[in-house]
């Protein structure tokens, strides 16, 4: 009777549980996450990126590689980009897709995977309304874009 019930409930060996520990190559999945859905989207990474991995996994291991103590890596890197502002050249680039992809739903997303693969999608939707807001910022985007 035991053997009948064997397979409904996931034992401690089964594949989901087996890989607990992140490898390189997770962290590389883990930092394409990061680029498509940004940190506030782990459901995100996790669905179409680490699914053997749960999202606590993910939000703990982004914690640890992005820790002080930690050696500098591709994931604290992101982190650290995402905190600086643009770059004349990221600037110039931002304004050219903003007015190719003008006002389309997706378009933080279509930028960030194009154009500016180290830049969040919610990072960009940040500094748009801050150059929007900002009319000497608005007027070079303006200029960028013709």
């Amino acid at each position: 009777m035991k053997d009948k019930h064997k397979n409904v409930l996931p034992s401690a060996t089964d594949e989901v549980f087996k890989n607990k520990k992140f490898s390189e190559l997770s962290d590389k999945f883990l930092l394409v996450g990061l680029q498509e859905f940004g940190y506030r989207n782990l459901e995100g990474i996790w669905a179409h990126w680490l699914p053997k991995k749960t999202p606590k996994m993910i939000a703990h291991r982004y914690k640890n590689q992005t820790s002080v103590r930690m050696y500098d890596n591709c994931i604290k890197e992101w982190k650290r980009i995402q905190k600086e502002p643009f770059t004349q050249r990221e600037f110039e680039v931002f304004s050219k897709a903003l007015s190719w992809f003008g006002y389309i739903p997706q378009r933080w997303q279509l930028i960030s995977k194009l154009f500016l693969p180290n830049r969040a999608p919610n990072f960009l939707r940040l500094e748009f309304e801050r150059a929007i807001s900002d009319p000497e910022l608005a007027e070079r985007m303006g200029r960028c874009v013709l």
